[in-house]
């Protein structure tokens, strides 16, 4: 699924294009696009896609519609040039203080992306462990918040009560946290006494620092990450964690 900064710059690119009176649609990923104009009926002057997405990157979806014969002008628009100083500016952080004995990274294709950049950096190879992959959102994936609100009231007003509770077809946050705590313990197991770089989302960053902290899970709703900043946790032998670095841009 997107991350929710991606939802919302989607969101953001649809109202803009509205703005100059031109109606246009947000899709959140390659596949369903590329079924969406191969649709019959389809009529559509012109596709904006982001390199960056799930299961379908916007050059794979180019090649797709160009192969499918589906004439339409195409753009590809990409902050991911800014993503890669992002990484670079990462890794240096990482290498001037203290560098790292492993990487690991959700399976999802913007982390493996900076994971890669850092990787390069660093010099060493990335693991993937899709225990650190971010809340799948189900039937929300692709929504802002607002249309969420107007859609789902009854049971966005469920989900913001209760961690317990899943959004349609998605994961709550309590079944995240379990299995975020799963892929702390085998980092703890697998890398006991080294510096691990996690390549991850917001979601369980936050699960991490909730663990260090032993904080109540309403901590969520009350912590704001940067976009490609870095925050260090230290799990000493005996288990006890210490909450070094929060959210710091390098």
């Amino acid at each position: 699924p997107p991350d929710y900064d991606e939802v919302a710059v989607g969101e953001f690119m649809r109202e803009l294009l509205q703005t100059w009176g031109l109606h246009a649609m947000f899709v959140p990923q390659g596949q369903a696009a590329l079924e969406l104009l191969s649709g019959p009926g389809a009529s559509f002057d012109a596709v904006i896609t982001d390199q960056a997405m799930p299961r379908m990157t916007g050059i794979q979806l180019a090649r797709a519609l160009r192969d499918s014969r589906i004439d339409v002008p195409g753009i590809l628009y990409t902050g991911y040039g800014e993503g890669l100083a992002q990484a670079d500016r990462a890794g240096a952080w990482l290498a001037a203080n203290g560098g790292a004995d492993a990487i690991v990274a959700s399976p999802l294709l913007r982390t493996q992306q900076t994971a890669g950049q850092i990787s390069r950096v660093l010099g060493l190879p990335v693991a993937t462990d899709e225990g650190f992959a971010e809340t799948a959102f189900g039937d929300w994936d692709g929504f802002s918040f607002a249309d969420i609100m107007k859609k789902w009231p009854a049971e966005l007003e469920a989900w913001l009560a209760s961690t317990a509770i899943a959004p349609p077809g998605g994961e709550s946050f309590d079944a995240v946290a379990a299995r975020v705590e799963a892929a702390r313990d085998r980092l703890l197991r697998d890398y006991a006494g080294k510096r691990v770089v996690v390549v991850t989302h917001v979601t369980p960053i936050k699960l991490m620092i909730r663990i260090a902290l032993d904080a109540q899970m309403s901590i969520l709703h009350r912590m704001e990450l940067a976009p490609a900043s870095i925050s260090t946790v230290t799990w000493w032998p005996d288990g006890t964690p210490s909450l070094g670095n929060f959210s710091v841009l390098p």
